[in-house]
């Protein structure tokens, strides 16, 4: 299987765009999701795969998003079982404008597409 894979993904939801990188290596995906056209690096969190399915986290830089950074993060090694570093950046409240139901719509759409290019 060859790594280093990136996918790229954005969606408009009223008046903002959001967008979404996914870069794959061998042991680990790294995600970023932004508000706007270009991407950014806001809050980061790393998640590593644990036993039976679960996963610890941390926040390793930033301050909004705390919760939803290291959420997500979790997500990535549950769902592939390598070490995911998320990072979300946004301008706005996420709970008030949408972004956090965006951001959240976007890293599946981006698993999935994922676990499609692994199958075949």
């Amino acid at each position: 299987m060859e790594y280093s894979n990136v996918l790229k993904e954005s969606i408009k939801e009223g008046s903002k765009v959001y967008g979404s990188i996914l870069l794959e290596l061998e042991n680990a995906l790294i995600v970023l999701l932004y508000e706007g056209e270009k991407a950014r690096l806001g809050t980061l969190a790393i998640s590593i795969p644990g036993i039976q399915g679960g996963s610890s986290s941390s926040i390793l830089l930033g301050g909004e998003s705390i919760v939803s950074a290291r959420v997500m993060a979790e997500r990535i090694s549950q769902r592939t079982g390598k070490v995911g570093l998320l990072s979300i950046f946004s301008r706005t409240d996420l709970d008030k404008t949408g972004g956090l139901r965006a951001y959240s719509r976007l890293l599946e759409d981006l698993l999935d597409k994922k676990a499609k290019a692994s199958e075949g």
